[in-house]
């Protein structure tokens, strides 16, 4: 007998189990639902040729399932099923034991599996407790979704916030350089103004900035800046050349 709900199982009843019966060899595929299929489908070929050797000594192959009533699994929520009814390998192992097995023997294997199987599942308990203890200490006391969810608010405000300082920004007046930029053969960065500072907001700015890069080809293309930080960045290229230039006995070395 095959335990694994093939197309062809046969639900398993309680026929077989006296003392008087034959013996059987199950064969329980264990693993999660996904390998649990390969390895049937893998192994289908390789049990239905030995079927054949078990015919020739009265033995058949048949694929067997449990299809009493619906039980949640013992593992709660430490695992998550594919679907309502769902067992664990050895649960499904200890109700399939209680129908092959004779008479009381059934139901002492069933119990003695199932209080094991129950004493591992609450030492994994302990341990999801004490990490979710320890998530709650990380993250102030609150589950690692709330904290996520917290963030989330502070960063929308944060950007609502941004967004409103922008729309009052653009309203206000300043003086705006156009300027190009390019990098000589000694690869220092070159600023050229283009016309005069002109006193606008930063939207009208960036409209004039875009019209007068409208046939403009990569790397001949206008930029703009504040006075003030354009000023800045003039300052700062003018320092790069000088503490690049060499001193005159370092050109005679030369």
């Amino acid at each position: 007998m095959v335990l694994f709900p093939d197309e062809h199982a046969q639900p398993l009843t309680g026929g077989g189990g006296t003392r008087n019966a034959k013996r059987m060899l199950v064969i329980v595929i264990d693993g999660t639902w996904k390998e649990a299929k390969k390895i049937a489908h893998r192994n289908k070929k390789h049990w239905e040729k030995a079927a054949k050797d078990w015919e020739s000594r009265g033995g058949t192959l048949q694929y067997i399932c449990l299809d009493g009533e619906l039980k949640r699994s013992i593992y709660g929520d430490l695992r998550r099923e594919p679907m309502e009814g769902c067992l664990s390998t050895l649960e499904a192992v200890a109700s399939a034991l209680v129908l092959l097995e004779p008479e009381e023997a059934g139901r002492q294997v069933h119990d003695a599996l199932l209080r094991a199987f129950r004493g591992m599942v609450s030492i994994q308990e302990q341990f999801q407790q004490r990490g979710r203890v320890a998530k709650l200490g990380q993250y102030g006391g609150v589950s690692k979704a709330e904290a996520v969810e917290a963030k989330r608010r502070q960063q929308q405000k944060k950007s609502n916030d941004s967004t409103a300082d922008k729309h009052t920004s653009t309203l206000v007046q300043r003086e705006y350089v156009f300027y190009t930029s390019h990098t000589d053969f000694r690869h220092r960065q070159q600023l050229k103004q283009q016309g005069e500072v002109v006193t606008c907001t930063y939207d009208e700015a960036r409209e004039r900035c875009m019209e007068l890069n409208r046939d403009r080809k990569r790397g001949q293309r206008i930029a703009m800046l504040p006075l003030d930080a354009f000023e800045k960045h003039l300052r700062q290229c003018h320092d790069a050349q000088q503490s690049g230039m060499p001193n005159e006995g370092e050109n005679d070395a030369l």
